[in-house]
């Protein structure tokens, strides 16, 4: 069964439907599924296991900047979040030395005029880890300012200690 699947090449997604279910497992192992199921739950759990005395070693990194006005979940405060408001929002991946803090301010000055926000203040940072490379997501609001953000991130330290 693992022969089988080492000749197998994952996307970074984990979304390719080239990705074989059980039964094709069992089809191409003349194996039944009763014993492929087993087979996969235990290779899983050694693998699981094995990251605590043997570290994934991640060689690749980028930092994605979404410089964006809009709030998911609120109603947004500052107007319509139309077409046209959205090409005024900046995405773009990098790879920085350093990764930025929350509340920490960031310029992005060679950006062209026609988008409106090139620089903010950092409002959430995600980590998101794959098999050989992890992608840093930096959420900026260009209209933010440093009071509004203190205020948001002691709220949340308090609601969290409570």
């Amino acid at each position: 069964v693992l022969n089988y699947l080492s000749t197998f090449e994952l996307k970074e997604d984990f979304e390719s439907e080239d990705v074989p279910d059980v039964t094709k497992i069992a089809s191409a192992t003349n194996l039944p599924r009763a014993k492929v199921y087993p087979i996969l739950f235990e290779s899983y759990m050694k693998l699981i296991e094995s990251l605590e005395t043997k570290p994934q070693t991640i060689s690749d990194y980028v930092h994605a900047i979404y410089i964006h006005i809009h709030d998911e979940g609120k109603s947004n405060p500052y107007g319509d979040s139309s077409e046209e408001e959205k090409k005024r929002h900046f995405w773009g991946e990098f790879r920085l030395p350093v990764t930025p803090r929350l509340g920490e301010r960031i310029f992005i000055n060679f950006i062209d005029n026609n988008i409106k926000y090139t620089s903010g203040v950092v409002t959430k940072i995600y980590h998101e880890i794959g098999i050989n490379s992890q992608r840093i997501a930096v959420y900026v609001h260009p209209l933010r300012n440093y009071y509004w953000m203190r205020e948001k991130l002691k709220n949340e330290h308090n609601r969290y200690e409570r």
